[in-house]
């Protein structure tokens, strides 16, 4: 069969970028011919809320710590985003790019299904009928496969217009326990509750797809630390960490402050640099989602932050918390504003292997199944 993915994959975020790979990789290797649709929404085309964060980020210090770490890594950080891309490129298949709504809406219906997912192109603050293959003489069939809204709770004016671009599409998934609370509260629907893409991609997969990274470069074992956020108390918490440990501090550089951490500073590491790294590492140290589920992936010994404030609208906690809340792992869960990490048992992964693996067959047959049938499994009451 034919399908055209709509799904974020450009720019240098690994979890948006290996998602994108996942799901056309597991797709291609159910038989089907698969492209992802090449056009990027602008930022001019959102309607942004007032407060939001592009408006006040030049006031953070936060932001001068991230230019100066760009000033300082500028050549690792270009080759990185350029390793990136031709990852990307070489992993993925794309339609000829696309500039306009009747462009769009050919290439739509040159395929017999459209799969909208993964990453969070449902975060109703980002709404564009883009994400939701939603323009007039669109004739194919449409299906989510976990898309994430990202919040708790859909604002009215959003919902709106969310409830609209979701009428044609004949099956809904989403990524969270809460993205389906609030699709119920607001749509009385209840999607199905599906992994996120990259568990359809099993860890011998991961090293195929990235087969050329084979050496970390690093003798010493190490804690891998990544963090999203300029939180300096997660940061000394993992000093403390590799201090007690006497292990290696092996850092993938994001947000400003993680540039100019104690440790090994991994400024031009692209996808299978990351996805090596992880595989070697001791431990891992992130409030990163993506970077929790490779951790979950391939098995090995982690600790996630918050990275949000709970008490905050824009909170993203619900994803890594109903990740692990499934998995019965969430011990391994750190409150946003501690400074230590207290130390749980050794995961024993032969315990949740068997919930873990019966998700990952649960998203897989939903994901078939949804392909296969034609015709709306969706009863819309609202």
């Amino acid at each position: 069969m034919k399908i055209g993915i709509v799904t974020w994959f450009k720019g240098c975020n690994y979890g948006t970028n290996l998602q994108a790979i996942a799901l056309q990789y597991y797709l291609r290797k159910m038989g089907h011919d698969v492209k992802i649709i090449n056009y990027q929404v602008q930022l001019d085309e959102i309607d942004l809320p007032s407060h939001s964060i592009f408006e006040k980020i030049n006031e953070k210090p936060e932001f001068v710590i991230m230019k100066a770490a760009k000033k300082i890594y500028k050549n690792m950080i270009n080759a990185r985003n350029y390793v990136i891309e031709k990852e990307v490129v070489k992993n993925c298949i794309f339609t000829e790019e696309i500039f306009s709504d009747e462009q769009l809406v050919e290439s739509f219906n040159s395929f017999d299904l459209i799969i909208c997912g993964s990453d969070q192109i449902w975060n109703p603050y980002w709404y564009h009928k883009f994400y939701y293959a939603d323009y007039n003489g669109v004739i194919s069939r449409k299906i989510s496969y976990a898309p994430s809204i990202g919040v708790t709770k859909i604002p009215d004016d959003k919902a709106k217009m969310m409830w609209e671009s979701l009428q044609k599409f004949e099956s809904i998934s989403v990524r969270e326990k809460q993205a389906q609370n609030a699709f119920m509260t607001c749509f009385n629907i209840k999607p199905e509750l599906v992994l996120d893409p990259t568990f359809l991609v099993d860890k011998q997969e991961w090293k195929n797809i990235f087969s050329g990274e084979d050496n970390d470069g690093h003798n010493k074992d190490y804690v891998l630390s990544m963090f999203l956020s300029d939180n300096r108390k997660h940061w000394k918490a993992v000093k403390k960490f590799v201090k007690k440990h006497n292990l290696e501090n092996v850092v993938v550089p994001y947000c400003g402050v993680s540039y100019f951490q104690d440790g090994y500073i991994e400024a031009d590491a692209g996808l299978g640099k990351l996805i090596n790294l992880i595989n070697n590492a001791q431990y891992i140290i992130t409030d990163s989602f993506h970077i929790t589920v490779f951790s979950i992936i391939f098995q090995k010994q982690f600790y996630t932050f918050k990275r949000f404030n709970d008490k905050k609208n824009n909170s993203q906690n619900s994803r890594v918390v109903n990740l692990l809340d499934m998995f019965e792992l969430k011990d391994r869960l750190i409150a946003n504003n501690s400074k230590e990490i207290y130390e749980r048992e050794i995961i024993d992964y032969s315990r949740n292997n068997v919930i873990i693996q019966n998700e990952i067959q649960k998203s897989k047959k939903y994901l078939l199944e949804s392909i296969d049938r034609k015709g709306k499994n969706i009863e819309w009451k609202r």
